[in-house]
């Protein structure tokens, strides 16, 4: 009669982590509320994202930086006291995009911290974010490069501004000028129409020759004598 013995390595073991007791977590109290290690183990979540986010503002910044120190600021009038100012960059584009990108991906992680643990626990993550020494250094860079990119950016705006009105091209020069004409012309008794009724320049400039448009609009002699002396 023979013997045999049957080995069966299969088995399932669970050890657990260091320090783990049944029915108490490391991370979360029985109310709701994280522990201290739960909170110091989210704040280092939310770091690396706000990190990030930080990292791409960063290069934004400075990408704008570059491209202002390079000359590559296009002045586009717009009729009021002060021109818009626009950068003519190629990377501008992506790092925009990486920016939304990162934001996107806070926005996600603090909605999900938010709903799991509840706004006054994530107000306390949040916080020690905002506290953190290393994220207040890369902070305050990206704020100093921002600021500085503003006040060149507003200095261009209204540089630009005052040499546009005091070396405007001989259009701009005429077309101010039958403004100027336009805006200090007074209504003529018994005319159909009014000077001050034209809004386009150019349509005065091209007709005021035309003896039927002058007295259409009540522009007298001497008016015209005023506007081919002062306009040319």
């Amino acid at each position: 009669m023979g013997y045999y013995s049957v080995y069966n390595d299969e088995f399932l073991m669970h050890h657990g982590v260091k320090g783990m007791r049944w029915g108490i977590r490391r991370y979360q109290k029985p109310d709701g509320t994280l522990t201290d290690a739960g909170r110091k183990k989210y704040f280092k979540t939310l770091l690396k994202s706000a990190m990030k986010l930080n990292s791409a503002e960063s290069a934004y910044a400075r990408g704008i930086q570059a491209d202002i120190k390079r000359g590559n600021l296009m002045v586009r009038s717009t009729g009021g006291k002060k021109n818009e100012v626009l950068i003519n960059s190629n990377t501008l584009g992506k790092n925009q995009q990486l920016v939304s990108k990162r934001r996107s991906e806070i926005d996600k992680l603090s909605f999900k911290m938010r709903r799991k643990y509840g706004e006054v626990e994530y107000k306390k993550i949040e916080a020690m974010v905002t506290n953190d020494p290393k994220y207040k250094q890369a902070n305050e860079i990206v704020k100093k490069i921002l600021s500085e990119n503003d006040k060149v950016m507003r200095s261009a705006q209204s540089q630009k501004f005052q040499n546009h009105q005091s070396k405007a091209s001989p259009a701009k020069k005429r077309e101010q000028a039958i403004q100027k004409f336009i805006s200090s012309n007074k209504p003529v008794k018994n005319a159909p129409n009014s000077v001050k009724d034209i809004d386009d320049p150019e349509l005065l400039d091209l007709y005021i020759d035309n003896p039927s448009f002058r007295k259409e609009y009540g522009i007298s002699d001497s008016e015209y004598s005023r506007y081919k002396k002062e306009v040319g």
